[in-house]
């Protein structure tokens, strides 16, 4: 026995309105499904942008602390510097002293 075709159980005009209403439902979700995937690009373009806005952060932070030591550093080599000279002052002044007081 031979099925009707499904196309013959409808007449012209609900055929053609049929096949207009799966067209627009597939444009539809042809619409809804790029739209997802510009707002997941755009996600992934936000994290980027994240991601490297904390990487500059980073960066900058360590280069703060880099020339914090830096200066850190300097001050205890020009401390150092001062001690060295004052101990060799006190020294010469304690030599003259005692070549005085053995003349």
């Amino acid at each position: 026995e031979v099925q009707p075709n499904e196309a013959m159980d409808h007449t012209p005009q609900e055929t053609i309105a049929r096949k207009a209403s799966v067209q627009m439902a597939t444009t539809l979700a042809d619409m809804e499904q790029e739209e997802r995937m510009n707002r997941d690009n755009e996600a992934v373009e936000w994290q980027e942008s994240e991601r490297r806005a904390n990487q500059r952060r980073a960066s900058k932070m360590l280069d703060a602390e880099q020339r914090r030591r830096v200066a850190e550093l300097s001050n205890e080599e020009e401390a150092v510097k001062k001690e060295r000279r004052s101990s060799q002052s006190k020294a010469i002044s304690d030599m003259e002293k005692s070549v005085r007081s053995a003349s």
